[in-house]
């Protein structure tokens, strides 16, 4: 049990930061992985058209 509402906000204030740095970082991770493949494709196209 919390004995201010400061107290409070503040818990809160940290939980939700750490939870938007795990999705701001899960994003990344994805991003990443979504650029490999499209660079893989792309190179994949290049050398088709250039034979």
């Amino acid at each position: 049990m919390r004995n201010s509402d400061g107290e409070e906000n503040r818990w809160f204030r940290e939980h939700e930061r750490k939870m938007l740095e795990d999705v701001r970082r899960e994003q990344e991770q994805r991003l990443k992985a979504y650029r490999q493949e499209t660079e893989k494709e792309s190179e994949t196209d290049y050398d088709r058209c250039t034979g």
